[in-house]
């Protein structure tokens, strides 16, 4: 934790702590080891518990840009990575971009390459990449709508997974496709082949293996800071990030005998009670009765260049990955609008920042799995469940503060059913 108060590994590390003291006694902080900015609270409680090795971080380097700081290679080191030839990569690519002539500095042209997009309505960038690299998306995802999406401006990051067919996207898209030469990535080829054909624009990339991660990192981050100048927008700040952070706690701390206070329902369904933001229930103007007919009225919220938000706080285990994904493309077939899918809490760090500070062309769809009777974390009154159940309600009002179009599904029922449900009353 950078700040050394982020919420959840602070719970996580609570958590873990008291499994391991069980057995360990006072030598249980021999298991553990820390990541934070110098003087943070979390460097407090390393030493308070004896962890093995607190990593103090360079404290002026902003979170999403700390892939190649120690918030990255102590975990690559531990994964078994070569962090000597990735940072060898990296200082090249540094060298390059500090090249003054743009047509020569591969992160300039890569800014300029996106502004010229986005300035053509093309706003939407979807990252296609091979399998090895698919966490990559999760993480460009974040640099960019966290770095770019606020005072109104931004460009929308979508870590797509497979291509969509060109069938389903609308003129406001545009594809980044980073592969890698060492491996055969015959459908991805295609598919995108496709999408090229078809007249999407597409940026390629192409590494030599997965070590020159660390030269794409560093292009990426310095292209990043190029787009903020470009747009105008200080692309090292999240001013809209805290708000649900804030509500979070509200939400926690006005509990009432274990409960939340889910906001009162705007209509039910089987399995699920359905709330509208103030600007949802404004645009619809004619709620229906059920929770399926005002499902149905979703997509009627979308207006040319809009894209989706599907924000999941569940499982990310992989038990709602098809559920979720055959929602995900069933909105895409129907609307051709970008979708960003989500899991909560992580999206919170990540383009949680865009969803609230950026343009007010996101229409979200908040769905929330209810967990009642969890244990509490230890040294807290709250369990998991509820922690997350918080940060889903507390994310909902922070949008709805924000004015921005959002639903939020607050799931009772069993879930790969309800999520099913939720597909067919969206799309048909």
């Amino acid at each position: 934790s950078k700040s050394g108060t982020t919420l959840e590994p602070l719970r996580l590390f609570d958590h873990f702590y008291s499994r391991a003291s069980r057995p360990l006694g006072s030598s249980a902080g021999k298991s553990f080891a820390a990541i934070t900015d110098p003087g943070s609270f979390l460097e407090r409680q390393a030493k308070e518990r004896g962890l093995r090795r607190v990593f103090i971080n360079p404290p002026d380097i902003g979170g999403r840009y700390s892939a190649l700081s120690l918030f990255g290679l102590v975990p690559a080191a531990l994964a078994g990575a070569d962090i000597g030839e990735l940072l060898r990569r990296a200082s090249a690519m540094a060298r390059d971009c500090a090249v003054e002539d743009p047509a020569r500095n591969p992160a300039l042209r890569l800014a300029a390459s996106m502004m010229a997009l986005a300035s053509e309505g093309r706003d939407k960038f979807s990252f296609l990449l091979p399998e090895e690299l698919s966490n990559l998306g999760l993480w460009l995802e974040q640099l960019l709508a966290e770095s770019l999406g606020k005072e109104g401006k931004g460009i929308v990051p979508v870590a797509e997974g497979a291509a969509p067919s060109p069938e389903s996207c609308g003129l406001d898209r545009a594809f980044v496709h980073i592969g890698v030469d060492s491996k055969e990535d015959a459908s991805s080829s295609a598919a995108v082949a496709a999408l090229e054909a078809a007249g999407f624009p597409v940026l390629r990339t192409s590494l030599k293996d997965s070590l020159d991660l660390g030269a794409e990192f560093f292009r990426w981050e310095v292209a990043a800071a190029a787009l903020g100048h470009l747009l105008g927008i200080d692309p090292f700040d999240q001013p809209d990030v805290q708000s649900a952070k804030d509500r979070t706690k509200a939400v926690l701390s006005s509990r009432s005998g274990g409960k939340l206070p889910y906001p009162p329902c705007t209509a039910a369904g089987e399995g699920f009670t359905l709330t509208l933001s103030k600007a949802a229930a404004k645009a619809l103007r004619e709620p229906a009765a059920g929770g399926e007919q005002t499902l149905g009225k979703f997509t009627s919220l979308l207006r040319p260049g809009d894209y989706i938000g599907l924000l999941a706080f569940m499982d990310s285990s992989g038990k709602t990955a098809a559920p979720l994904g055959r929602i995900r493309d069933s909105l895409c077939a129907a609307t051709k609008a970008a979708v960003q899918s989500g899991y909560g809490p992580r999206y919170l760090h990540s383009t949680g920042q865009l969803h609230k500070g950026g343009p007010d062309n996101g229409v979200f769809l908040v769905l929330a799995k209810e967990h009642p009777g969890a244990p509490p974390i230890a040294g807290s009154d709250h369990s998991f469940p509820e922690l997350i159940g918080a940060q889903a309600l507390g994310d909902f009002q922070a949008l709805d503060g924000a004015g921005r179009r959002a639903f939020f599904v607050r799931i009772t029922g069993k879930t790969g059913d309800v999520l099913e449900r939720v597909r067919r009353a969206l799309v048909y």
